[in-house]
């Protein structure tokens, strides 16, 4: 689903959490600012806070991270729910189911990998 993001309500999130690593980024490695101010991660985590959504990532909580701006820490300082792929994927129930396929031409077997949710319903994200 794409989010438009050009509202006022997330152009303003965007300034908050853009401010808040200025505020923070004396403690951060050099260039850490623009690393995160130029990618999509402000933007997500903006529009989040716009339309109470949770935010799903690879990153983990760590609050001593000086390396980079973490999705997870600036979530955490602005009260945006966020939890991982794996987290996601059990609260939707998700199975992966492992099937062989016939022998191809070259006589190698394939394996599909087929993503399966139980139900739309059991989807613990809304946009509320």
């Amino acid at each position: 689903m794409l989010l438009n993001e050009s509202d006022q309500a997330t152009q303003t999130a965007f300034a908050q959490v853009a401010q808040h690593v200025a505020n923070t980024a004396p403690q951060m490695k050099a260039g850490a600012i623009e690393e995160f101010l130029n990618g999509a991660d402000p933007w997500l985590i903006a529009k989040a806070m716009t339309i109470n959504a949770t935010v799903v990532t690879h990153e983990q909580l760590n609050l001593a991270a000086r390396r980079k701006f973490l999705i997870p820490n600036v979530c955490q300082h602005f009260g945006v729910p966020f939890i991982d792929t794996f987290e996601l994927l059990n609260a939707l129930e998700a199975r992966f189911v492992l099937g062989g396929l016939e022998s191809t031409q070259s006589g190698q077997r394939a394996l599909e990998i087929f993503l399966t949710r139980t139900s739309p319903s059991s989807m613990p994200i809304s946009l509320k």
